[in-house]
């Protein structure tokens, strides 16, 4: 029977898919074809997804299928891992991790999340559904030890060059164990820590009580944080200061912190602002593992897209000096318009699988 230029397409990248991660070839068709239903859409849901799996088929045998998807397969983290890195430049990486959360009926759903700053934006790499019932449950010393473990077993510590993450990220435990690893880092801390000064013990906020809004300063001494000595820079913020504890040089430390930002970004893009994670009714933990391997994909290519469209017709940058949009928007607006409408788009359909199969080409050197 013949095919159209996008199931050909599709076809190819299957192929690509197979070789570079040994996946069984029927549940990589129903990867890329929920891939690419994702990007058309913007949508997660799986009864708005089925029609597009398999046009020959009827709706419900398409989501039948979807939902058998689901229930007997799950992403080995490795291979998942190893399939984002191969996006990503070589050398080091600034880590950033948090955790992101939402509701659906009475279930409370926590994923912490390790990426790679990239761009303005996370690159998701590493991600574990916590066992949480509350929305403001942190992740435990073991939760974040697990996480960071994974990616030296993987890509090893040599791949790191700073580990940035927000306040729930702090404790004894946890930071003798990257002083043990040695992994360098520059964490958030709590305002109202107490530390030592002399012969006592204050806040550590007191000791930046002249900053004003907007200045930043180092404290000329290091100071024991969760039994660890570290390095502290102080930023006066309107109504509180941001505090960060590193390990590093203090001059670098606070830049690379500004790159945590781009994980909620990320998260952005997978919830509200683009993919609609949040849509889905999932509720078990290994079903929303793959659910999010699904869109980490979708969300790669269209940035990848975002980017070779930037440089071709650059983002407009507004009076502010923020881009109108993101680079991850730009390619998703495009690929999703290119999908659409692939019978009059030849051209565009080839290139948008090109980009994003030369990019998987180096999954092997890893």
């Amino acid at each position: 029977m013949k095919t159209t230029k996008l199931q050909h397409n599709s076809s190819e990248l299957e192929l690509r898919i197979k070789e570079k991660t040994g996946l069984n070839r029927t549940r990589i068709f129903l990867i890329v074809a929920m891939v690419i239903g994702v990007i058309k859409l913007g949508r997660v849901n799986l009864r708005k997804l089925a029609p597009l799996i398999n046009p020959l088929r009827s709706r419900k045998t398409n989501y039948r299928r979807l939902n058998k998807f689901f229930q007997f397969f799950t992403f080995e983290i490795t291979t998942l891992s190893r399939l984002m890195a191969s996006f990503l430049p070589e050398g080091k990486w600034v880590l950033t991790m948090d955790r992101t959360n939402w509701k659906f009926g009475k279930v409370h759903i926590n994923i912490l999340m390790l990426g790679v700053a990239y761009k303005g934006i996370a690159i998701p790499l590493i991600w574990y559904l916590l066992r949480k019932k509350t929305k403001s449950g942190n992740s435990s010393y073991r939760d974040k030890i697990r996480i960071i473990k994974k990616f030296i077993d993987i890509f090893g510590v040599d791949r790191i060059e700073i580990l940035t993450a927000d306040r729930e990220f702090i404790g004894k435990v946890w930071f003798k164990w990257l002083r043990k690893r040695k992994v360098p880092f520059a964490i958030r801390i709590m305002n109202n820590l107490t530390v030592k000064v002399g012969r006592g013990e204050v806040r550590i906020d007191s000791l930046f009580r002249n900053l004003k809004l907007g200045e930043h300063t180092f404290y000329r001494t290091k100071k024991t944080v969760y039994g660890y000595k570290l390095s502290i820079i102080a930023v006066k913020l309107e109504d509180e200061y941001l505090i960060v504890a590193t390990n590093m040089k203090q001059e670098l430390a606070l830049g690379y912190y500004k790159k945590r930002w781009e994980i909620e970004t990320l998260f952005s893009a997978l919830k509200m602002r683009g993919l609609n994670l949040e849509e889905t009714h999932m509720c078990d933990r290994k079903k929303i593992h793959t659910l999010v391997g699904i869109l980490a994909i979708a969300f790669v290519w269209c940035h990848i897209i975002g980017e070779w469209r930037n440089e071709i017709k650059p983002i407009k940058t507004l009076k502010h000096g923020r881009k109108a949009q993101s680079l991850f928007l730009y390619g998703l607006e495009f690929i999703s318009d290119v999908f659409l409408n692939y019978e009059f788009r030849n051209k565009d359909l080839l290139l948008v699988f090109q980009k994003i199969d030369s990019r998987l080409i180096k999954i092997g050197d890893y």
